[in-house]
């Protein structure tokens, strides 16, 4: 049982004192309360947490989270603008012409 224990919380990563995120579920919680995100803020933040540190360029955004269906930057900027709502501030960091980091 305890090794059950230990695998959830490993997907759990801790963006804040209070802010966390399940992988496995891909909720985002603030405390214990879970924080609505649309299906695709929930792809985008996901993958940005599994790439974290680096840049998340928009093609890998596109494959990711839209399965290479085509969209435009600035539907990708919208949904990063709600995101960075619900996370601590400057967390995800815009890389001109290329794509977003989170700051982990």
């Amino acid at each position: 049982m305890q090794q059950l224990l230990d695998s959830a919380s490993y997907k759990k990563i801790t963006l804040s004192s209070t802010i966390n995120f399940d992988l496995e579920s891909e909720h985002l919680y603030n405390y214990s309360n879970v924080v609505k995100l649309t299906k695709i803020q929930r792809k985008i933040l996901k993958s940005l947490i599994e790439h974290k540190n680096t840049i998340v360029t928009y093609e890998v955004l596109i494959s990711e989270v839209w399965h290479d269906f085509f969209i435009k930057a600035n539907t990708i900027a919208s949904h990063i603008k709600d995101i960075r709502r619900l996370i601590p501030e400057n967390m995800i960091e815009s890389v001109r012409a290329e794509g977003y980091r989170l700051n982990l």
